[in-house]
């Protein structure tokens, strides 16, 4: 454990909260379902999360007080000079306060909505169905309990804590989603108004707002992965590796997502312009993200290699081996959700036609059946800014950044896959972060 959390590392800026919960909301979890338990569900990760954000307030205060007098300043000149634009701001910040406190009361409730329907299904469901047994063994009903699921054993302490279930959890990783986009800007140098055009961009998109306060799980899994983009600003490899293997051991493709994504930055810091020193990422960052994944896909993978002779179920399914689920009867009901399963890519989208990529740059971001459209949830004003931004970066000459490349391999990745636009956050929210030279040099030309 020292290796992991060494005494430099073990600080906790505000936006670690959530992983440090979720941290000790697994532990909760095996307590309760590997250990003796005896101890009420969620206790150790509610009251952890008290004090671990009374932690992180008691050793960032000086730093926030100190910032939030600079942003006063700056607003009190800002409406000497302009009155109108500061009153606008103001109305922004009422708004957003507006809807983080409807997203809050959501939160509170259980999923009820058709859009939670996964989160009924499986991703709280079986966590819950595993702490009611307490027992670690396998739901043999339910296929979905081979899936990686890490990131949701975690969160269901908190969330089965009470009478009901809830979907607090989610609401914390969404909040440490808004601080990433808030501080990596300022990690990558960039301050005033332009470090927050991430910020306003994720959060402004339909497709995320919409999930502010619900039971779905890709605004969780965009925090590891922005939290992971963070860290290794910071220097802090060994928490940028355990943030990245969370996601990785969240769903069974994270693993073909993350895989390209570590072998190019590796391959950036070995041969290209990288602040990062490669021997730091051999050192820090590579051992300790192997061997949390392998920890913590490890009940996952062992299941679905007895049932279903493969490690990444529905992936190669009775391909490597023959599991208990490889004969007779059980393999034709096996093929069946397989199919179902992967039938999934085919289900969104127009095809993968030079024509339907040309016009699926802006039919994802607006709603023609009904509020939504063909990928789903319509991404709005934000992809279409997105698509601009990236089309003058390779025409304006400026230097590209590597999580613009990042996020044009995942953009990339995920046409090849299931067109499904909430899978698009993290394209989106690396795009805006990667083009960040660009949105200054035009806010300072604008300023001329």
């Amino acid at each position: 454990m020292h290796f992991i959390f060494s005494r430099k590392n073990f600080s906790i800026p505000a936006r670690e909260i959530p992983l440090w919960f979720w941290t000790l909301g697994f532990l909760d979890f095996l307590w309760n379902t590997a250990g003796p338990g005896g101890i009420p569900v969620g206790l150790i990760s509610g009251l952890g999360l008290l004090g671990i954000s009374f932690f992180s307030v008691q050793s960032c205060k000086d730093r926030w007080r100190e910032e939030w007098k600079g942003k006063l300043e700056t607003f009190r000149s800002l409406f000497k000079k302009s009155p109108l634009v500061a009153l606008a701001l103001l109305g922004c910040a009422a708004c957003l306060g507006a809807m983080l406190s409807m997203s809050l009361l959501s939160a509170l409730r259980p999923p009820f909505l058709s859009q939670e329907y996964d989160a009924i299904n499986y991703q709280m469901g079986i966590p819950r169905q595993l702490l009611v047994r307490k027992s670690l063994a396998w739901i043999e009903w339910s296929t979905a309990d081979l899936w990686p699921m890490i990131l949701q054993y975690g969160m269901s302490p908190l969330s089965n804590a009470f009478f009901t279930i809830n979907k607090i959890p989610q609401f914390f990783f969404a909040l440490g989603l808004m601080a990433c986009l808030y501080r990596i800007p300022k990690q990558l140098g960039f301050i005033g108004m332009v470090s927050l055009i991430p910020l306003l961009a994720v959060m402004g998109s339909h497709g995320v707002m919409i999930q502010m306060g619900t039971g779905m799980m890709d605004l969780p899994l965009l925090y590891l992965l922005l939290l992971s983009v963070s860290a290794l600003l910071d220097r802090r490899y060994r928490i940028a590796a355990f943030s990245l293997s969370i996601f990785i051991a969240s769903k069974s493709f994270n693993l073909f997502l993350a895989a390209p994504l570590v072998l190019g930055g590796m391959a950036w810091a070995l041969f290209g312009k990288s602040k990062i020193p490669a021997r730091h990422l051999f050192k820090d960052f590579l051992p300790v993200l192997l061997l949390s994944t392998c920890l913590l896909l490890s009940r996952s993978a062992l299941l679905s290699f007895r049932a279903t002779g493969t490690p990444l179920f529905p992936f190669f399914s009775c391909q490597i081996a023959k599991g208990s689920l490889c004969e007779g009867e059980s393999l034709k009901l096996l093929r069946n959700v397989e199919k179902e399963l992967i039938s999934t890519r085919d289900k969104y989208g127009n095809g993968r036609s030079p024509r339907a990529f040309f016009t699926h740059l802006w039919r994802v971001a607006i709603p023609t059946k009904g509020v939504n459209n063909e990928f789903d949830y319509p991404l709005g004003l934000p992809w279409l800014l997105f698509i601009v931004l990236v089309g003058f970066t390779f025409t304006s000459g400026l230097p590209r950044s590597p999580l613009l490349w990042a996020s044009l391999l995942l953009w990339a990745l995920w046409w090849m896959n299931a067109q499904q636009s909430r899978w698009l956050y993290p394209t989106l929210a690396l795009g805006f972060l990667g083009t960040l030279n660009l949105q200054r040099k035009r806010s300072e030309r604008a300023h001329v």
